[in-house]
C-alpha cells in the first residue's frame, strides 16, 4: 500500500532510469486503484493488516487523503521530513531544501503518460 514514498540515488536514477520509471508507474497505478475503489482496498487492508472494520476505513481514507493527483507530495512534507531525520540522527539543523533532494521528473513522466493513456 502506498503510504510514503519512493527513494533513490541520483546515480540508480541515471543508470536505471527506466526501472525507476517501472516502479514509479507500479506505485502510481496502485495509487489511482486505490482511490478509486476504496471498498475493495479496505477488504484488503482489513485481512493484510488484520484490522476491523472502522480501522480499516480510518487506514484507507487516511491513505486516500494523503494522496495527491500529480502524484508528488508537497515541499512541507519533504522539508519536515528532512527536519525530522536531522532531529532524530541528532544532526545540526542544516540549509538543505526540499528541490536539493527530490527530482520529480520520473513521477511528472509517468502521471503524464497514465493520463494520456486514460483519453
Amino acid at each position: 500500500m502506498p503510504f510514503s514514498g519512493l527513494a533513490t540515488s541520483k546515480k540508480k536514477l541515471q543508470q536505471d532510469r527506466a526501472e525507476v520509471k517501472a516502479i514509479v508507474r507500479g506505485l502510481e497505478r496502485m495509487r489511482r486503484y486505490i482511490a478509486a475503489n476504496r471498498a475493495e482496498a479496505e477488504s484488503f487492508v482489513k485481512q493484510f493488516l488484520n484490522l476491523n472494520d472502522k480501522e480499516a476505513r480510518l487506514s484507507v481514507a487516511q491513505m486516500v487523503k494523503s494522496f495527491r493527483d500529480t502524484g508528488r507530495t508537497t515541499d512541507e512534507a519533504v522539508a519536515d521530513f528532512i527536519e525530522t531525520t536531522l532531529r532524530s540522527t541528532k544532526q545540526k539543523a542544516s540549509s538543505i531544501k526540499p528541490g536539493d533532494i527530490v527530482d520529480w521528473s520520473v513521477t511528472t513522466e509517468v502521471v503524464r503518460e497514465l493520463d494520456k493513456e486514460k483519453k
